[in-house]
């Protein structure tokens, strides 16, 4: 596996289940997940992709989506919608764990409040 390829999502979800169970062998599936996806921002920010779009990255946050399933709208100074659609895998930990290490990665403290609005649906608040 090659880092930010496209991979069919069922391969994806899979991997990710497993990783999270090698790695964190002793918590539920689901907390290994959240706590996997906190250390997205990192692997982000270490690949030429993510080097190259958050050196162009301005202003006090930034969002980028390779698909266009997700929507970003300000609630406030520090405080963002993020609005996921058609999302079918680890909304509620995988997701959530990645947008907490996207907070920490800014040097910011914060948290990240889940609404599910369907199966494949929600909002995440992210306050900081």
């Amino acid at each position: 596996y090659l880092p930010f390829q496209f991979y069919p999502l069922r391969e994806h979800a899979r991997v990710l289940a497993n990783t999270a169970a090698a790695v964190y062998p002793k918590l539920p599936i689901r907390q290994g997940l959240r706590k996997l996806g906190r250390g997205a921002p990192h692997a982000f920010a270490g690949s030429t992709l993510g080097r190259v779009l958050l050196q162009a990255a301005q202003g006090d946050y930034y969002f980028f989506a390779l698909h266009d399933d997700l929507l970003v709208e300000a609630r406030g100074p520090r405080c963002l919608d993020v609005i996921l659609e058609d999302v079918h895998y680890f909304v509620d930990c995988h997701h959530v764990g990645a947008f907490e290490g996207a907070i920490k990665y800014a040097n910011a403290q914060g948290r990240v409040r889940l609404q599910r609005i369907s199966a494949a649906q929600a909002v995440l608040r992210l306050e900081w």
